[in-house]
């Protein structure tokens, strides 16, 4: 009977494991339906945004929405794993329900930390006010800010 060395074995488990994660990984990836419950206005669930930050988003949304009507959602994650940012962030607007149903008025801005991406879905009720034109350089003006790594002034 032959005995194999304990290098070997070890080797051996070293591959497995490092297979067993990347599975772990990949099987893991981040879906809208995965995503908790949002709690307010702004998800931050990469972590980002400092607590005065958060309060002060907080604080003007529920102003914008009570005054206008418009419901926003600011989510923050930390990767898409690949996914196309648009597809993602219209599937969390859907699922989330952004704005009522009854005037559609929503507007969900999504950043992906790690991926550098960012956008900005809103519901047909307010599409006439907030533009793709519009959309695109609101995002444009925040990229000093988002480089800067200061996401709660973006």
């Amino acid at each position: 009977m032959q005995r194999r060395s304990p290098a070997l074995f070890a080797r051996l488990f070293t591959v497995a494991f490092c297979l067993w994660i990347a599975v772990a990984t990949a099987l893991a990836a981040v879906d809208a339906n995965s995503l908790p419950k949002p709690t307010g206005y702004v998800s931050d669930l990469a972590h980002v945004i400092s607590a005065d930050d958060k309060a002060n988003l907080e604080a003007f949304c529920t102003q914008v929405e009570q005054q206008l009507g418009v419901q926003f959602a600011l989510v923050t994650i930390d990767t898409l794993d690949d996914q196309p940012i648009r597809d993602f962030a219209l599937d969390v607007f859907r699922k989330w329900g952004v704005g009522s149903r009854k005037t559609n008025q929503g507007v969900l801005l999504l950043l992906a930390i790690k991926d550098h991406k960012s956008d900005i879905e809103t519901g047909r009720g307010i599409e006439p006010y907030i533009t793709d034109g519009f959309a695109g350089s609101t995002l444009r003006a925040m990229r000093p800010q988002l480089r800067a790594g200061d996401y709660g002034a973006a």
